[in-house]
């Protein structure tokens, strides 16, 4: 009777095969958690890029605006009368000035810009701004705002003055011209919002002196503004907590000087830093 050998693997060569495969799996699985890391990564900092691009170019069109005058011959007394801030963010605004800014208990300032236009220039939701009809340009004041909100979104919201009309917008009174539909987002996790205004104190024309807040005198003074704000990643992208800190142009840092970020924190962040130049403001009369 002939032996019959059975072919096959032992005990031992199987679990030998198992460990080099479980360590081959985790080269694998380290190498993909490594990679999504990565694209993570690479992802956040693209959104916060695309941010920052978003808020440079509306604050810039924005700002750059004050006090733009279709009728050249205006006075400014005349075309920007004071007004108060139905908002409740302190931007009221006095006779003869397009611009005004204010503060609040964030850190976040709020910046308040007024110019003239008629049917060639947009407001910061891109809104036409021409006070007539389809058939005939009328000339109209543009009034808005731009602000942090409590949820780190970079808001415009819109006023609107007496007696002047804007496309599809409703009268408002001086006591409470802010626009009863509500700022609109412009972009997310805008984390600080910083303004620094240049102040041309001896008519040179050129900044001799920033002030981050206006009165009477000095806002008829502004020929420049200097915008800086913080974008935040919107998840925890990075591998450890995070160690950045940002030193803005009044002095004040983020994280506040003495704190630090929670333990937990590994957002990514990257500031704007942009100065705009009011090329309108050379046309001021007072």
């Amino acid at each position: 009777m002939n032996s019959q050998q059975q072919d096959g693997f032992s005990l031992v060569e199987l679990m030998v095969a198992l460990v080099v495969s479980l360590l081959l799996l985790a080269g694998i699985l380290q190498i993909l958690l490594g990679n999504r890391q990565s694209f993570s990564n690479q992802q956040a900092s693209a959104d916060i890029e695309d941010n920052q691009r978003l808020a440079s170019f509306v604050i810039e069109n924005v700002v750059a605006h004050a006090g733009y005058r279709d009728q050249l011959r205006s006075r400014n007394d005349t075309l920007f009368p004071p007004r108060g801030d139905g908002s409740s963010r302190g931007l009221s605004i006095t006779k003869g000035a397009f611009i005004s800014g204010a503060s609040d208990s964030n850190g976040n300032d709020a910046i308040r810009i007024r110019f003239q236009a008629a049917g060639t220039v947009h407001d910061c939701l891109g809104t036409t701004i021409d006070g007539g009809d389809d058939t005939k340009p009328v000339p109209a004041v543009a009034d808005m705002a731009l602000f942090v909100d409590d949820e780190n979104t970079l808001r415009c919201g819109l006023y609107v003055e007496n007696n002047t009309p804007q496309s599809g917008l409703s009268l408002g009174t001086a006591e409470t011209p802010f626009d009863k539909r509500g700022a609109q987002p412009l972009v997310d996790n805008v984390e600080r919002f910083k303004v620094r205004y240049g102040l041309d104190t001896d008519g040179d024309l050129s900044a001799d002196t920033y002030a981050s807040s206006l009165n009477d005198t000095t806002t008829r003074q502004v020929i420049s503004v200097r915008v800086q704000l913080v974008v935040t990643s919107d998840s925890q992208v990075l591998p450890s907590e995070s160690t950045q800190s940002f030193t803005f142009a009044d002095g004040s840092t983020l994280p506040a000087k003495g704190k630090t970020w929670p333990k937990d924190d590994r957002k990514a962040r990257r500031m704007l830093d942009q100065t705009i130049a009011l090329r309108n403001a050379v046309l001021q009369q007072p």
